[in-house]
């Protein structure tokens, strides 16, 4: 069985990999809007933190689960931060809307699943999802500084991914 000490000493171990420092960043309105998808996007980072505090609240009684969905919710924290430090740096504010404009709304939490291995599919997913977003956006810039920012949140992404796979292959639910 998949536990919480499992899921921690995974977070734990690419928690020592540190965020690569941010430079030489230059105002780039069209990259900035690109980025605010992976921010505050339907799919972006607060909804992913959203997704996950909600989950947490809603199954307290499975002590394990709700701790890890918990400490994803905090990793996916750091993903926001990072993101939205680069959007400033590009010249743009941090706003929660994506880029055509559409505010952030906790509609983008999805609320009702038939099981909570549906919910841990959706997990799965979502963080899939974040994962081919990054590696878009990383398409679209050639700042080396940027690109190692979105590699870190990349790991991160697989390892959440690989912690709900473990989940559901270990039978926690």
């Amino acid at each position: 069985m998949f536990t919480y000490e499992q899921a921690k000493q995974m977070i734990d171990k690419i928690s020592q990999v540190p965020y690569p420092i941010l430079s030489r960043i230059y105002p780039n309105k069209n990259y900035a809007n690109m980025l605010k998808n992976d921010f505050a996007g339907d799919l972006g980072e607060i909804s992913a933190i959203m997704q996950y505090i909600y989950e947490h609240i809603e199954y307290l009684e499975k002590q394990d689960l709700s701790k890890i969905l918990k400490m994803i919710a905090i990793e996916e924290m750091k993903h926001l931060n990072a993101i939205g430090e680069i959007i400033k740096k590009l010249g743009e504010k941090p706003c929660y809307e994506g880029s055509r404009g559409n505010f952030w709304s906790s509609k983008n939490v999805k609320y009702e699943f038939k099981t909570i291995e549906d919910m841990i599919r959706y997990n799965i997913y979502t963080e899939e999802m974040a994962i081919q977003g990054y590696r878009r956006a990383m398409m679209y810039t050639k700042n080396l500084s940027i690109r190692k920012v979105l590699e870190r949140i990349i790991l991160d992404e697989k390892t959440h991914k690989q912690i709900f796979e473990n989940i559901l292959k270990n039978k926690m639910v």
